[in-house]
Formats: C-alpha cells, sequence, structure tokens
C-alpha cells in the first residue's frame, strides 16, 4: 500500500521496551487480544482488560466473571505455565484503510499470586475500569507480561 499524503507508514522492531510512541498508541485502548499456545503450538486467543505499567510490564487479571470456578482450568493459564510466550495484539480498524494500524507487543508472561507484582498490577486494573470494584476479588490473580518485542504498523 503506498502511503497517502502526510501520513508514514513504519514497520519496525524495538527489542525489551515500550517507548512512548507504543504507550500512548496502546494505553488508549480498553480491551487487547492475548495469544498463548501449549507445548503442542495449538493457539488460544481471548480479549483481555489490561493496564500498562511504568515498568513497561503489562497487567491482565483473572476476575470472578469467568465461567470456571477454578482460574487453574482457564487455557490461557494453562498455556502460560506450560509455554510463557505470549503475544498482544492491538488494532485499530477504520473504513479508511489508509489509517489502519495495530501494535503487535510479544513477551514472557507469568502468573502473580501475591506479591509486588500482583498487588501492584491489582491497583493499575482497578484505577482504568471501575467495573473491578465488583468483578476483581482482592488478592486476584494477575498475569504479568513482559514486553521483549515490539512490532508497530499503520498510522501509530
Amino acid at each position: 500500500m503506498a502511503d497517502a499524503p502526510g501520513l508514514k507508514f513504519e514497520l519496525m522492531s524495538k527489542p525489551y521496551v515500550i517507548d512512548s510512541d507504543v504507550k500512548n498508541f496502546v494505553s488508549k485502548f480498553r480491551v487487547a487480544r492475548l495469544a498463548t499456545s501449549d507445548n503442542n503450538s495449538q493457539p488460544n486467543v481471548v480479549p483481555i482488560c489490561f493496564e500498562i505499567g511504568g515498568n513497561s510490564n503489562i497487567y491482565t487479571a483473572i476476575d470472578k466473571k469467568s465461567k470456571v470456578a477454578d482460574y487453574k482450568s482457564l487455557k490461557r493459564i494453562r498455556n502460560i505455565i506450560e509455554n510463557p510466550k505470549v503475544s498482544l495484539l492491538f488494532d485499530k480498524y477504520t473504513e479508511n484503510w489508509n489509517k489502519l494500524s495495530y501494535v503487535l507487543i510479544r513477551g514472557k508472561a507469568s502468573l502473580q499470586l501475591d506479591g509486588h507484582e500482583q498487588s501492584y498490577g491489582e491497583r493499575l486494573l482497578r484505577g482504568k475500569y471501575g467495573q473491578y470494584e465488583e468483578y476483581l476479588l482482592p488478592g486476584s490473580p494477575i498475569i504479568v507480561i513482559k514486553p521483549e518485542y515490539a512490532h508497530l504498523w499503520g498510522h501509530i
């Protein structure tokens, strides 16, 4: 696709850090897509609520609206335990295809059940999503994603 006048398309890699352009783009989203896979390379993609910490880690919670009683039975949790490599997709669609854009972040995920990372992530998520007053129990498991790579495309 040719660049539209005044619009610059970029394809770039940014290892191990979320820079200000990526953070500004991603922070506008309320939902992202989390992709995990098991040891047999079977993919699984789910929508998530998330927040980015000052340390560039991305946090998402296992909240109480889940239809399963035990968070360990969730496919994304089982996959992260088997294979911590994950991808997050933040995509902006518009009918004007000259303004399409996305950020794909790859990283390693871990499940935090207590400690600083768990409480920090929980505080961040409660600050972004008012619904968590009802849906996020204190001390809920938090998935922490440490970015290793960011791929940007389009009008970021």
